[in-house]
């Protein structure tokens, strides 16, 4: 059987955690100890969730923390503690970001390939607001602090992603409890229409359900 390349590995994962674990070229996985010392870096702001959800994973992540050292407490054990610091230190080296702290500790990222990583790890939680248009993911890449080649760039790296801009007839639905409660219309002259939900009232749903349609024509 003929190997994928990296590009088409990432369009061909099903899931965004798979696409995430194709372009962090299939580094070793957190350990439970780093993982913890990440996702407790995020917490130092109030969730987008909702303080009763932040409140139930701070509960979680804690019992996880004292999993993860306790053992090492009863053992005398100062190791695993080391460990700790040295994690902290990365999670705020990174800002939280565990997928750029697992491709610097795998040792896969190079000069050339950062820039390119860096540009996939943002596309790759662009929203169907920002691929209305190429200037709209150039301002989403600009607010992200990354700047691309050129406009070729981030056109290649969408399509390598399974994310291409939104065409002229392309619906972007959003449904929540089987209910459609958003959809974002483009039309045949490129005008982008929104009907029902904004974009900020539906990134505050928990659950939602999203689907593209590509019909011949929208009136």
């Amino acid at each position: 059987m003929k190997r994928k390349t990296p590009g088409q590995a990432i369009a061909a994962a099903p899931t965004f955690a798979q696409k995430w674990k194709a372009i962090m070229d299939g580094g070793l996985p957190l350990t439970e100890l780093e993982a913890v010392a990440f996702e407790a870096s995020l917490f130092k702001t109030a969730s987008a969730h909702g303080p009763q959800w932040q409140a139930r994973a701070e509960a979680v992540l804690k019992a996880r923390f004292a999993d993860a050292l306790f053992p090492a407490l009863v053992h005398g054990d100062k190791k695993p503690f080391k460990l700790l610091c040295e994690f902290m230190g990365a999670a705020i080296r990174h800002r939280g970001n565990s997928c750029d702290y697992l491709l610097e500790r795998n040792g896969v990222v190079t000069p050339t390939k950062k820039d390119r990583r860096r540009l996939k790890s943002a596309l790759i939680n662009i929203s169907p607001d920002d691929r209305v248009s190429l200037s709209a993911a150039k301002a989403f890449l600009k607010r992200y602090g990354v700047e691309p080649r050129d406009d070729s760039d981030i056109w290649h790296t969408l399509q390598e992603l399974g994310l291409p801009l939104l065409k002229p007839g392309d619906r972007a639905q959003w449904y929540v409890k089987g209910k459609l409660v958003r959809e974002l219309r483009v039309r045949q002259n490129g005008k982008v229409t929104n009907i029902g939900l904004t974009r900020e009232e539906i990134a505050k749903q928990v659950r939602c359900l999203y689907r593209e349609l590509t019909p011949r024509i929208v009136k």
